[in-house]
C-alpha cells in the first residue's frame, strides 16, 4: 500500500537479537565481519558474555584464589557489580553524556560476573542468597525506573529502544 512506511534499512531483523540497537545506534555495537557483511554485537552484552565466561574460568581456578566465594566481602562486590552498567546506561539514556564501547564492555563484564554469581547461588541451592540477589536486581531496576519516570524521559527511552510502542494500537484496514 502507498501509505505503508518503507522497510527499514540497515541490518536484517534477526541481527536485532544480537545488537538490539536500531541502525542509528550501531555505534554502540562491535561490528564483526561475517559472510562478506557485518554482524553487530551489543557492546555491553558482549561484556556480559565475557563476564560470565570469566566467572566460569574463576570457578576452575578457585583452589588457587586467595578468597572464598562465600566471603561476605566477595558477595557485596558481586552485588555492586551491576552498578557501573546501571549508571552508565542511565546517564547515557538521560542525555547527560555519551558512553563509549570500552566502558560498555567493562561495565557489561562486571554485570556478567554478577549474573553468573547469582546463577551459581541458584545452582548451589543457596536459596537465601539467591533470593537476596533477586532483591538487589529489583532495587537496581526500581532505582533506574524511578529516575527515568521522575526525569520525564521514560517515553523517549522506550521509543528509542522500541520504536512505535508508545504510539498505541495501530488501526489496520479490514481484510476482505
Amino acid at each position: 500500500m502507498s501509505g505503508d512506511p518503507p522497510p527499514p534499512s540497515g541490518p536484517p531483523a534477526w541481527e536485532f537479537l544480537l545488537s538490539h540497537h536500531l541502525p542509528g545506534r550501531l555505534d554502540r555495537t562491535f561490528p564483526i565481519p561475517f559472510r562478506g557483511g557485518k554482524v553487530h554485537l551489543c557492546a555491553r552484552c558482549t561484556g556480559e558474555a565475557v563476564g560470565i565466561l570469566l566467572f566460569v574460568a574463576l570457578l576452575f581456578l578457585s583452589p588457587l584464589l586467595p578468597f572464598a566465594w562465600s566471603d561476605p566481602l566477595v558477595e557485596v562486590l558481586f552485588a555492586l557489580g551491576p552498578l557501573p552498567a546501571a549508571v552508565d546506561w542511565l546517564t547515557q539514556s538521560l542525555g547527560l553524556r555519551e558512553s563509549w564501547n570500552g566502558l560498555r564492555l567493562v561495565s557489561g563484564t562486571l554485570l556478567g560476573l554478577s549474573i553468573a554469581f547469582a546463577l551459581s547461588l541458584l545452582a548451589e541451592g543457596r536459596w537465601t542468597l539467591f533470593a537476596l540477589s533477586l532483591g538487589v536486581a529489583a532495587l537496581y531496576l526500581g532505582a533506574v525506573s524511578t529516575v527515568l519516570f521522575r526525569s520525564g524521559r521514560w517515553r523517549e527511552v522506550v521509543e528509542e529502544h522500541f520504536p512505535g510502542v508508545m504510539d498505541g494500537p495501530r488501526s489496520h484496514p479490514p481484510s476482505k
